[in-house]
């Protein structure tokens, strides 16, 4: 048996070929492109799709199992905001709409006036109404497009789509639903209300199964252009953050698990859900279906590294990263707030903008690039902070994405968070965890990869403290109250 773990991340679009012990067989990765224009941020999904047949097509050639009989199983994770409106013969009717997409601004405050706050985080488990949420782009659709919503017979999350074109089904899961705005964290169902003034119907929203259900074998018209194997099917797979987690053992109460990637998130599987938290972070129903997630993003992680190196013309790896900073003296560097993007948890400060704090014609590259690396750090410890109000034992956490590869990155996170990182030796969690999923679904593995056989080996971070630390990050907060004023 082969499995296929395609993960549709932000910045790049994976695949992963395993074998049934977990031998990773290949992997192959192509950047997606965008089309922007202002706040509007579109793609074009069937360009995508193509690109996850060549992408499979490379994964076998590599593995020198390009034509087989054995079975295939094709498992999906990755981002879940984005939206694709197709219709009723499933073809696409207009760019696909990323969630980077800032158009529906004034719709998130539409929604916020709409809707009583304290009672839309009760149905849905999102502190906010964010310009993210397909639910305000469908809003904005409805006003300032309202014949393309009106020609739309389904609306689909990208995974939604890509389950669609390898099988001719609309269907979607769990795992991913709680981040459309739409949806009812305690019922597990769609929140009518929502649908209806966003313009939407149930009849355009796609059933929901249970993450890592099996749905049914690739259509032959697309079989026809994937590698030789008996047979193709496909898995609906899970939300790429609990992905990493199934893939790291870190999907269990008592461990939390970061993304290190294009946004910043801290993620732990709650034993007791009793929904009464404070509207701060999000919570989402998790890998099981029935398991609810503690999850905590930041829009502004690697983003704002990402950001640094494209305005200095830089280019610059992991390792370059570290041999720059290895021996860097931090005391004299700026304070960096890393909200280029605007709102954060956990003080969701709408006023709040990006800055650097005391910085003077004294400093170069090398100090600009620490102090990002440095803020993104800070915004860390700050969700730690209050993500041990809903799970106090949080002192460790596993570390994933592309941060994680730079170890003068990750330290500087365990100093300043005073907790345990580990990182994993395999890249690709996402993809290892939907890979473990496709495994379980046939009875060969324990589906969220917490047994013995499942573990790989880690990289160990222990914080190292220091009072200079501690001033930095006094400075960073008061920084923040003084330009911004206190959380909102």
């Amino acid at each position: 048996m082969r499995v296929y773990a395609v993960d549709l991340g932000t910045t790049n679009l994976k695949v992963a070929l395993y074998d049934e012990g977990m031998r990773q067989l290949a992997l192959r990765s192509a950047r997606m492109n965008y089309q922007r224009n202002g706040n509007i941020v579109e793609f074009d999904p069937e360009s995508w799709f193509d690109q996850i047949i060549a992408l499979i097509h490379s994964c076998a050639a590599a593995s020198g199992i390009e034509t087989s009989q054995d079975e295939a199983i094709i498992v999906l994770t990755g981002q879940a905001e984005s939206i694709v409106l197709v219709d009723r013969d499933y073809h696409v009717i207009c760019p696909g709409i990323s969630w980077l997409d800032n158009r529906s601004a004034a719709e998130c405050e539409e929604i916020s006036s709409r809707f009583d706050p304290a009672e839309s985080f009760r149905i849905t488990g999102q502190p906010q109404v964010t310009s993210t949420w397909p639910a305000t782009k469908l809003r904005w659709l409805s006003r300032h497009e309202p014949q393309l919503l009106g020609r739309s017979a389904y609306v689909l999350m990208l995974k939604d789509y890509v389950q669609m074109k390898f099988t001719g089904e609309i269907l979607g899961e769990l795992s991913t639903r709680a981040f459309s705005y739409l949806f009812d964290i305690n019922t597990a169902d769609y929140w009518d209300s929502m649908m209806s003034f966003c313009g939407v119907g149930r009849g355009q929203m796609p059933a929901l199964l249970m993450p890592g259900t099996d749905i049914g074998p690739v259509r032959p018209v697309i079989k026809s252009l994937l590698p030789q194997a008996m047979r193709y099917s496909v898995n609906v797979g899970v939300l790429d953050h609990f992905a990493s987690m199934i893939g790291t053992g870190s999907y269990r109460p008592g461990i939390a698990s970061e993304s290190a990637g294009t946004v910043l998130s801290l993620a732990a599987v709650l034993e007791n859900y009793r929904g009464n938290y404070e509207p701060v972070a999000s919570y989402h129903r998790g890998a099981r279906g029935s398991d609810f997630v503690l999850f905590d993003i930041c829009d502004s992680g690697g983003l704002c590294l990402d950001w640094y190196m494209k305005i200095s013309s830089s280019q610059i790896a992991a390792h370059d990263l570290d041999n720059r900073l290895a021996r860097y003296d931090f005391r004299s560097a700026p304070i960096f707030l890393p909200y280029l993007t605007g709102v954060n948890p956990p003080d969701n400060n709408k006023a709040a903008r990006g800055a650097f704090i005391d910085l003077t014609l004294s400093h170069d590259q090398i100090d600009i690039m620490y102090s990002v690396i440095e803020g993104v750090a800070h915004l860390l410890r700050r969700n730690v902070e209050y993500c041990r109000t809903v799970v106090p034992s949080l002192d460790s956490f596993v570390s994933t994405g592309g941060g994680a590869m730079s170890a003068v990155w990750t330290q500087l996170k365990a100093d300043i968070s005073n907790c345990q990182i580990f990182v994993p030796s395999e890249k690709e969690a996402a993809c290892r965890g939907a890979a473990i999923m496709g495994l379980a679904s046939r009875g060969l593995t324990d589906s969220c990869g917490n047994s013995d056989d499942m573990r790989m080996p880690m990289r160990e971070y222990s914080p190292a403290p220091s009072d200079e630390r501690e001033a930095r990050y006094c400075r960073f907060l008061e920084s923040i109250e003084k330009l911004y004023g206190p959380a909102q």
